[in-house]
């Protein structure tokens, strides 16, 4: 699971990481993100731009949301296929979090990748019609299997999209499957682990 992450880059910060030359979205939420919040994402339509999108699918069974989609079924699952195959989107985060369970506490900790101030998540996104017919779009985060830091900690982890490879997974047509699910593994490289100041629990989980 990933429950909650952390923007902590600028605006100027995120449109130079993503070679963004328009900043459609002026405003956005900077800090720690929670399910239901609002952040920003990155599409692509001919070029990159930014987009604000609420954290959660809808679940049709229950009130809360579905933050979360298994990287393993997404492609097959018939609330995210559709999504996975045509809107695929990238989540600009500085850190993740994730909880260990030691005793009868859960201990939150904080997740970076070394040398780099701002990584991708891999989601996906779709859009909605609210009670008065307004459009609205939401997004939801792939997982993966823990790379060998994390697995002492969590039995998941977001899948993060090295930065090589973002404009392939941002490439929604033409694009070759086996190669886009390739992308959707553990993560290799460097990560920084610590112990985050707060303990707060997942009210929503």
């Amino acid at each position: 699971m990933c429950g909650r992450f952390l923007m902590g880059a600028t605006l100027e910060e995120l449109l130079k990481r993503y070679k963004i030359q328009e900043d459609v979205e002026k405003e956005f939420k900077y800090g720690e993100i929670f399910p239901n919040d609002t952040s920003i994402v990155v599409v692509r339509d001919k070029q990159n731009f930014l987009k604000n999108m609420k954290w959660g699918f809808i679940n049709p069974y229950n009130n809360r949301p579905i933050i979360n989609a298994r990287s393993e079924t997404v492609y097959q699952k018939s609330m995210f296929k559709d999504s996975f195959n045509k809107r695929r989107c990238l989540i600009p985060v500085t850190a993740f979090y994730e909880w260990k369970k030691e005793h009868k506490t859960s201990v939150k900790y904080e997740i970076k990748i070394a040398n780099k101030n701002i990584f991708s998540l891999a989601g996906i996104y779709i859009s909605y019609k609210d009670n008065k017919n307004q459009t609205y779009t939401v997004f939801t985060i792939l997982t993966t299997s823990p790379s060998k830091p994390i697995e002492d900690i969590h039995g998941r982890m977001p899948v993060i999209i090295n930065e090589e490879f973002e404009e392939e997974w941002l490439s929604n047509k033409d694009t070759n499957f086996e190669f886009t699910k390739s992308l959707m593994k553990p993560y290799q490289d460097s990560l920084l682990i610590k112990q985050a100041d707060s303990h707060n629990d997942l009210r929503l989980f």
